[in-house]
């Protein structure tokens, strides 16, 4: 039995840590390439890189499905969603080139309380105690990893 029948007989949810573990690799790879090349390059033009790369890795299953994947009924909101996906990279990709890398990626771990929080407010999304609980308890981890005025202890 080959490597891939024996991964696609794995239960569900070993097949997703796999696939968590190899995208984390990657975006490990990616946060320092901007990294390296923000010290070159302006954001412009690793923004453009990348998006190319993507388009590259994404061209087959478009193709696949041309042109009735460019179908929508709300395109005022794919707009939106490219326009505020442009936005975080911009500032995701300077606080990559400009901050300290631990720094950096700490404050990326609090995404998840800010998603929290945003989809209770504007989506009206309920979120039980217990998450609620996951989620303060991360950004507390956050708070420690960063040390807010903690210059003074080590």
């Amino acid at each position: 039995m080959s490597p891939v029948q024996r991964f696609h007989r794995l239960p569900d949810n070993l097949k997703a840590t796999a696939y968590l573990i190899v995208a984390s690799m990657f975006f490990s790879i990616m946060t320092l390439m901007i990294k390296l090349l923000g010290e070159r390059l302006h954001i412009t033009q690793i923004l453009v890189i990348r998006q190319f790369g993507l388009m590259i890795v994404v061209m087959p299953a478009i193709l696949r499905n041309f042109p009735g994947i460019f179908h929508t009924q709300h395109l005022s909101l794919q707009l939106a969603r490219v326009f505020f996906a442009l936005i975080a990279m911009v500032f995701g990709f300077s606080a990559v080139i400009h901050l300290p890398l631990a720094d950096a990626t700490a404050i990326f771990f609090a995404k998840s309380f800010f998603v929290t929080m945003f989809a209770v407010w504007f989506l009206g999304e309920v979120v039980g105690l217990y998450r609620w609980t996951a989620v303060v308890v991360g950004f507390l981890g956050v708070l420690v990893m960063l040390q807010p005025g903690g210059d003074n202890y080590s």
